[in-house]
C-alpha cells in the first residue's frame, strides 16, 4: 500500500522519491535477496534524482551568491545615500549658522557706523553746521533756478520760425522770405568799388619795412 503525501513527493522531474525508496516493494528471491535488475534499475533512478538535486542545489547556491551581491550593492548604495543625506543637511546647517553669523555682523557695523555718523555730527560746532546748511540750501536754489533757465530756453527756442515760414510781426510788416535774399539792384557801390567802414586793399608796390610789417 502506497503512503506517500504531496509534502514527501519529489518534483514532478524527478523520476524517484525518498518515499518510493522507502516504501518500494521488491521482488524476492526463494533463498532471499532482491533481483539484481530491479535494483540496478531503482539505483540508477536514484542516481539521476540526487544528480539533479545537485545541480539544482548549485544553481540555487549561484543565484543566493548574485542576491546577496545585488544586495550589498543596494546597501552600499543606501548607506552612500544616508551619508550623502546626513553631510547636506550639515552643511546646510553650516551654511545657514555662517549667514546669520554674517549678517549680525553686518547690523554690528552698521550699528557702529551710525553711532559714530551721529557722533560726528553732535561734535560739528553750531556756526558750520550752520554754513553746512546754508550751502545745501543754496545748491537747492541753483538746482531749481538751472532747470527754470533750461525750461525756459527750451521754450526760446521752440519759438524759433522755420525757414521759410513768417512770424506775426513780419507778416505785420510785410517782410517775405524774399526779402532776406541779397539783391544787387538794391546794394550801390561808391565809384572807388570800396564800401565805407573798410580798409582798402594794399597795392602792389608796396613793400614790407624792416620790421617785417607792411607800410600803409
Amino acid at each position: 500500500m502506497n503512503t506517500d503525501t504531496p509534502e514527501m513527493d519529489a518534483p514532478k522531474h524527478f523520476d524517484v522519491s525518498p518515499s518510493e525508496l522507502i516504501h518500494n516493494k521488491l521482488k524476492t528471491r526463494i533463498l532471499g535477496g532482491y533481483p539484481k535488475r530491479e535494483v540496478d534499475i531503482l539505483l540508477e533512478r536514484a542516481a539521476d534524482a540526487l544528480a539533479a538535486l545537485q545541480d539544482e542545489n548549485q544553481a540555487l547556491l549561484r543565484k543566493s551568491k548574485e542576491t546577496e551581491k545585488i544586495l550589498e550593492n543596494k546597501q552600499e548604495l543606501e548607506d552612500a545615500l544616508r551619508a550623502a543625506l546626513i553631510s547636506a543637511e550639515k552643511t546646510g546647517e553650516t551654511i545657514v549658522t555662517a549667514a546669520k553669523r554674517e549678517a549680525e555682523i553686518l547690523m554690528n557695523r552698521a550699528t557702529v557706523f551710525r553711532a559714530q555718523e551721529e557722533l560726528k555730527l553732535k561734535t560739528i560746532p553750531d556756526d558750520l553746521r550752520a554754513e553746512i546748511k546754508k550751502l545745501s540750501e543754496a545748491r537747492d536754489r541753483f538746482r531749481d533756478d538751472f532747470a527754470t533757465l533750461l525750461e525756459t530756453h527750451k521754450a526760446l527756442l521752440n519759438r524759433i520760425p522755420t525757414a521759410g515760414v513768417r512770424t506775426p510781426v513780419e507778416e505785420l510788416a510785410g517782410f517775405t522770405p524774399e526779402s532776406y535774399t541779397e539783391r544787387e539792384d538794391l546794394i550801390e557801390l561808391p565809384e572807388d568799388g570800396e564800401l565805407p567802414g573798410f580798409l582798402p586793399e594794399p597795392d602792389d608796390d608796396e613793400t614790407e619795412n624792416e620790421s617785417g610789417y607792411v607800410s600803409l
